[in-house]
């Protein structure tokens, strides 16, 4: 895939998952949010010119036609000054470095002016449906080539210790799996107690302790991007019980998985249509 794409910058794999699709018409002075930070990377395209977004101070207009990508977790602000069909994709992006992008990269990502971009209409007409295979590799493509010129020149910056690295991929890639600290030290070609020395001196946790806040990590991206039920969330974190899960987001978050999905979503903007005061979509659940 890297060689097809000519991404020459990254040697690892860089996937992406659409994680929720849809359009929305915006009058003036309806899109106008003072601070959003979404913890997956978000698309938007519009059909005409009047919507924008602030970073930093940065204001940036959505040109019509053109696609633009916000990386996860970055603050910004929303305005629109015109009557406009408005398109977004909400993405999961993997096999990326934290931070992902070098410094001095644009705080908002435009797609290349040529980018062919009209069959993401059919998509965002379609909510909650699966891309075909073609479809997810076209997303691909779209996204790296926003992406691609804005990642460091070579592989990841290295693990403090490098005779770690096999155990951090196979934990970040898959957090769900039962891994055993014995089973994590052989992938690493190390004794346990060795294994676990290195853990703490590079990392200053256990692996156990890492693994869970792996978990709560993705549990926290399912709560705001499915309605899947808690158990359901239990279970494809590894947690096994909703009341394990529960314990651990507590450490992490310092509330209840029910209280953060139930949190005023005052980082996203109203999609769907409104019922009993609440906007609804895909899974989410918005209050203006």
């Amino acid at each position: 895939m890297d060689r097809l794409l000519g991404v020459e910058r990254y040697p690892d794999a860089l996937g992406v998952r659409l994680l929720a699709a849809g359009r929305a018409d915006l009058a003036p002075g309806g899109w106008s949010w003072r601070r959003l930070q979404k913890p997956f990377w978000t698309f938007y395209l519009n059909d005409r010119p009047g919507a924008s977004v602030t970073v930093d101070g940065g204001e940036v207009a959505l040109a019509p036609g053109r696609g633009y990508l916000i990386p996860a977790w970055t603050p910004f602000r929303t305005a629109c000054a015109g009557q406009l069909r408005h398109l977004y994709l909400y993405l999961e992006l993997g096999g990326l470095a934290e931070p992902p992008l070098v410094a001095g990269a644009p705080a908002v990502l435009e797609l290349p002016a040529d980018a062919e971009l009209g069959w993401l209409a059919a998509v965002a007409d379609q909510p909650g449906r699966r891309l075909g295979s073609g479809e997810q590799a076209r997303l691909l493509a779209l996204v790296l080539a926003a992406v691609v010129p804005w990642l460091p020149a070579g592989p990841p910056p290295a693990v403090p210790d490098p005779r770690l690295a096999p155990a951090l991929a196979l934990m970040e890639a898959h957090p769900e799996r039962p891994f055993t600290v014995a089973a994590l030290a052989r992938r690493c070609r190390l004794g346990d107690d060795a294994f676990t020395r290195r853990f703490r001196a590079a990392f200053a946790t256990t692996p156990v302790q890492h693994l869970r806040r792996l978990r709560a990590r993705r549990a926290a991206t399912l709560l705001r991007s499915t309605d899947w039920s808690t158990a359901r969330i239990a279970a494809a974190c590894g947690f096994g019980n909703r009341t394990y899960l529960a314990r651990v987001f507590r450490e992490a978050y310092a509330q209840s998985p029910a209280a953060y999905r139930q949190a005023r979503w005052d980082d996203s903007f109203p999609l769907g249509s409104a019922r009993q005061g609440r906007w609804h979509h895909q899974g989410f659940a918005f209050e203006r």
